[in-house]
């Protein structure tokens, strides 16, 4: 009796460790196999870059325990929330191991492995937007006019890997005829590097300082562009002039993988869709209000990110907006 309750015991203390690592889906499966909860619904937050992974996974979102928390309980399970690479999300998504991804609107463009997706729901920002741009800045003095005007140039680009001033970036150029071989590229960290600055500060200090000709920061921090910066006269806004905007994108999309149980998904699209009025504390990433279904417009502006630039997304599913949940 005492070997049985000290294996027991053990049993549960793995679980719990694997939990604490932040592979939460393993071990609440763990924990399903042997009878001790329900299946969980598994969710993925993917990360662009590994260092990003190692930090989430250590310290694994934790503006997102609200979420997790009413989620569950709007379910009637538990939620066990995993962080993983795009190429990961891809191949789980697909098996089935993952239920529910949330991606940026450049993941999903390079979502090609996990077939047909269920898109529940698109994040909406504080201004109620499910859509914003990354503004292309140039300095007021300058004699750039348009993007053509930008050929053998140096252009300020937002993080690697963001959708907005980033890959979104790229396809503003490459629709106005400029492609990136045809920019002033630098030498680090490769040669034939685009020119990535860490954060909308960095890009308009750069165009104000001349040490590039143009640049693209998101649009909400155009809008909040005086509180930009320790020096006030580089965050000056008349100091900049906008030349063009890109597509519009939201800031995440939450994806179901074809796997999962159609009455389950309605329940998430439900929740998300209500996250704003019954459960504003639990909106997640801190950029979002609340979420809505997308519209196909969007649907196809996040496809167009593709870095090969005619490779969409899997055919995926725009989830409507559904009547009474199903009992499960």
């Amino acid at each position: 009796m005492r070997r049985s309750a000290t294996l027991s015991t053990l049993i549960v203390l793995v679980a719990g460790a694997t939990l604490l690592a932040g592979c939460q889906s393993a071990g609440a499966r763990f924990l399903n196999l042997i009878g001790l909860e329900k299946r969980p619904l598994s969710v993925a937050l993917v990360a662009d870059q590994p260092t990003a992974l190692v930090v989430r996974t250590l310290n694994p979102f934790p503006s997102y325990t609200p979420f997790q928390v009413a989620l569950a309980e709007h379910v009637g399970r538990p939620v066990a929330i995993d962080v993983c690479l795009p190429f990961q999300a891809d191949s789980s998504l697909g098996s089935g191991w993952y239920d529910v991804a949330v991606v940026t609107p450049a993941q999903y463009a390079s979502l090609s492995k996990c077939g047909p997706l269920n898109v529940l729901a698109v994040s909406v920002d504080s201004r109620d937007r499910a859509g914003r741009s990354a503004v292309l800045l140039v300095r007021e003095d300058s004699d750039v006019r348009g993007v053509s005007d930008l050929r053998g140039r140096i252009v300020a680009f937002g993080p690697a890997g963001d959708s907005r001033a980033h890959h979104a970036a790229l396809r503003l150029l490459e629709a106005g005829g400029v492609q990136k071989g045809d920019l002033a590229l630098d030498l680090l960290p490769v040669p034939g590097a685009l020119r990535h600055l860490p954060d909308a500060g960095a890009v308009v200090r750069a165009i104000t300082s001349g040490s590039a000709a143009a640049g693209f920061i998101d649009e909400a921090d155009w809008e909040a562009l005086p509180a930009q910066g320790a020096d006030p006269s580089d965050a000056d806004p008349d100091r900049l002039r906008v030349i063009a905007r890109t597509v519009a994108l939201p800031d995440v999309l939450v994806v179901a993988s074809a796997r999962l149980d159609p009455r389950l998904a309605k329940r998430v699209q439900a929740f998300l869709l209500e996250v704003q009025i019954k459960h504003p504390e639990a909106a997640a990433p801190p950029t979002v209000r609340g979420y809505q279904v997308p519209s196909g417009e969007l649907l196809a502006a996040c496809r167009g990110l593709s870095a090969a630039g005619d490779r969409s997304a899997p055919g995926d599913q725009t989830a409507q907006s559904t009547g009474p949940e199903e009992s499960l």
